[in-house]
């Protein structure tokens, strides 16, 4: 991925937003810590960039559409390699904050994946789905992060994934302890985030926390705290955290430990 290409996708989105109303889909209730009318404010720029996205086929990422939409395409390497150790044949995946198309792949070859996809705005993505005539192979369900046990139980899933999501939650640490709360013991917890985006946004829209690594530790935080979340999970599970695109981008594995 070309972060040039990023940034002039979103100029040229947030160029057509100015001149589109304001989209007002329900949400959850925003908490305290978030800044008021913050994340809601991001919604329409949201909904811009995947209806951008879709109709033109994935730019500035084609391939990447094109690998949500094949139904042989296999789970990706980065993931299996993590997990492949810690699970039978039967695998079921959780993929947060997935859009309207799931990023994870829809086959793993010696096992039968199941893969359930939510988004809180899962209503809006089907209104675009159906308006450029596409049928995703996965189709994602209404739901929220913070709200992960309410909605599915816990101790349901071999691999909780997050791709650039959770750090537009209302409640990041919420979201990751339910994320911990709904993986089985010895589960994995599989997120990838930029690095610091809130503060690289100037903290609108849907950009009101912060995801960073010190000292090999994870953090959350907003304009008014901190939080290492690495301490708060250790008596949960391990985390382990890589940078790279030259510290710009973060993997974190959260794995839960076996009762």
């Amino acid at each position: 991925m070309k972060v040039s290409k990023l940034f002039s996708f979103f100029k040229r989105a947030n160029r057509q937003q100015q001149a589109q109303p304001m989209a007002r889909p329900q949400t959850a209730p925003s908490p305290a810590s978030a800044a008021e009318g913050g994340w809601e404010s991001g919604i329409p720029l949201e909904l811009l960039f995947w209806d951008m996205w879709l109709a033109s086929g994935g730019e500035p990422w084609p391939e990447d559409f094109q690998y949500r939409t094949i139904a042989d395409a296999p789970l990706q390497s980065h993931i299996t390699d993590a997990l492949s150790a810690h699970v039978g044949t039967d695998v079921r995946a959780l993929d947060v904050g997935a859009g309207p198309l799931t990023y994870l792949g829809k086959q793993w070859a010696g096992h039968n994946l199941t893969i359930t996809a939510i988004d809180p705005l899962a209503d809006e993505y089907d209104t675009l789905l159906t308006k450029h005539r596409v049928t995703p192979l996965v189709r994602t369900q209404k739901g929220f992060a913070e709200r992960l046990v309410a909605q599915f139980g816990e101790n349901r899933f071999d691999l909780v994934h997050a791709r650039n999501c959770i750090d537009h939650s209302h409640d990041p640490w919420r979201a990751i302890q339910e994320m911990v709360a709904v993986a089985k013991p010895g589960g994995l917890i599989y997120m990838h985030h930029a690095v610091n985006e809130a503060e690289t946004q100037n903290f609108q829209g849907f950009h009101q926390w912060n995801l960073f690594c010190h000292d090999g530790d994870l953090y959350i935080g907003d304009q008014r705290e901190e939080i290492n979340v690495s301490q708060r999970l250790d008596p949960l599970a391990r985390v382990e955290s890589q940078l790279w695109h030259e510290g710009s981008w973060m993997i974190n594995l959260i794995r839960k430990y076996s009762e």
